[in-house]
């Protein structure tokens, strides 16, 4: 099986493929077993192994795969020309940005990036934040509650590493409104006789510990109405059993909001002043 090798200039390192699997190295050296064979080896200088030992040279191939020489020292010398400067001697250095702002649940796709780097590393991700199969320098995810997280990153080489804080700063949400209700022209909102509504009590309700409230903005419009319901709560039989009811008074000398409170013989009512809207 062919041994292939490039520089990858992204990660500035030597990128090695054979049968064991895909290496990004920086010190290495081709050196001929033996000057009257066609036999060499590769020499790992960071940890002094051998990386392959006595391969022939025709099976050392480029990224297309074409041969480095076409005998055992001009592909030695082609080798060593390769690995000449990879990884120049320099630090990593992390040159992604090192702050995000986003809010609670929204999509999170991050990817660090490097000059010199070959390996890279995450520590202390919050909770729902992942590295992406086959590309650790990216993360995805979202995170679910507001805060400020300072997961660290980590880029390495032959020649040392850089480590840097991400700092994701999480927000609040703008308000969306999900349990509203928008009127239109005269429609309203009965509460009477569904026990499926969320508003619905039995008689006159348990109290305190069953109470709600509403509220919301009301536009008086010209409707002359005098009886147009925003809100409807109680029995069906308003003669006997009463109920709450919240409606606009239109009436030219009126004008203004009731809350009616019983039956259409026995009630409480509160309004606001006439004309006052």
């Amino acid at each position: 099986m062919s041994v292939i090798i490039f520089r990858d200039e992204q990660a500035n390192a030597i990128f090695v493929e054979d049968a064991n699997g895909v290496q990004f190295l920086n010190a290495l050296q081709a050196i001929l077993v033996n000057p009257s064979d066609t036999f060499l080896s590769i020499k790992d200088l960071a940890r002094g192994i051998d990386l392959f030992t006595a391969i022939p040279y025709a099976e050392f191939v480029d990224q297309g795969l074409v041969a480095y020489g076409s005998d055992a020292p001009t592909t030695v010398n082609a080798l060593n020309a390769l690995f000449t400067g990879a990884g120049l001697g320099n630090l990593p250095v992390i040159t992604s940005v090192t702050s995000i702002n986003t809010t609670e649940n929204v999509a999170i796709n991050y990817e660090m990036t490097a000059t010199g780097g070959v390996g890279y590393e995450w520590e202390n991700l919050p909770a729902g934040i992942v590295t992406v199969d086959g590309n650790v320098r990216k993360l995805v995810g979202s995170i679910a509650a507001d805060g400020v997280y300072t997961p660290t990153m980590k880029v390495v080489n032959y020649f040392g590493n850089d480590t840097e804080t991400l700092t994701i700063t999480v927000s609040n949400p703008p308000y969306s409104n999900t349990k509203s209700v928008n009127f239109n022209n005269n429609d309203y909102l009965d509460a009477s006789a569904l026990t499926s509504n969320p508003m619905y009590r039995a008689a006159n309700g348990a109290g305190s510990g069953d109470a709600w409230t509403i509220c919301g903005w009301f536009k008086g419009g010209t409707s002359s109405d005098t009886n147009q319901t925003i809100i409807s709560y109680g029995g069906t039989d308003e003669d006997n059993e009463g109920r709450v009811w919240v409606y606009w008074d239109g009436n030219s000398s009126k004008e203004q909001l009731v809350l009616k409170f019983g039956s259409e013989d026995d009630w409480l009512r509160f309004t606001t002043p006439d004309n006052s809207l």
